[in-house]
């Protein structure tokens, strides 16, 4: 009887260090689980990181000589203080029409395949250097010309004549933008904003 029950009392030992050897295993293979997890969600967000700033680059890179366009800085440096409306529309339709040529320089440079394509941007913007709007091909539903992007923090950085890039919700949706100073005469006169739509085929 008392050999049954030290023989009982074995068994129950023995499954018990078994029990827990099963748990401090499971413990180690959901540690390291996690470990190798989480370096190779480090590793996927420096390569994003990466493709974002590389692409940045490209957007900032297709617009450097639109900024330096001697008819629409003209546009600009003329439209600082400009308060009448039809002087205003005046001003806007000569900035549509240099923004319209450069990017079509911009989509000639690209060849056939880049006319409709991933060169072609969503929204192009023409500020002064107030940073309100002068002219703007694209989405004009929340923001006509002269309302005013200096609230933006990359706008009122490239008026100081600085190179910036962002994700920004603008007329109700979300663009990478990337804007550069404009010169006229040696002098910021405004700025350019270039956008593309933060959509689900980019994100893929």
């Amino acid at each position: 009887m008392l050999l049954s029950r030290f023989w009982y009392m074995f068994l129950a030992v023995l499954a018990g260090a078994a029990a827990g050897a099963a748990l401090l295993s499971q413990g180690i293979i959901n540690a390291r689980t996690q470990d190798q997890v989480a370096e190779q969600l480090r590793r996927d967000r420096l390569e994003l990181d990466t493709i974002l700033k590389i692409e940045a680059r490209m957007r900032l890179d297709r617009i450097s000589f639109i900024t330096v366009d001697p008819k629409l800085g003209s546009t600009l440096k003329s439209a600082a203080g400009v308060t009448d409306e039809k002087q205003l529309s005046r001003l806007s339709s000569e900035a549509k029409d240099a923004l319209r040529a450069q990017v079509a320089r911009v989509l000639e440079a690209g060849g056939p395949e880049a006319k409709g394509g991933d060169l072609a941007p969503e929204i192009v913007i023409a500020v002064d250097i107030a940073g309100r709007i002068i002219g703007q091909l694209g989405s004009l539903e929340a923001n006509p010309p002269g309302h005013s992007l200096a609230t933006y923090p990359f706008v009122d950085r490239a008026l100081r004549g600085y190179v910036r890039d962002d994700v920004v919700v603008y007329d109700r949706r979300v663009y990478r933008v990337a804007a550069r100073p404009v010169l006229q005469g040696g002098e910021y006169v405004g700025a350019i904003v270039h956008g593309y739509r933060f959509d689900n085929a980019f994100v893929e």
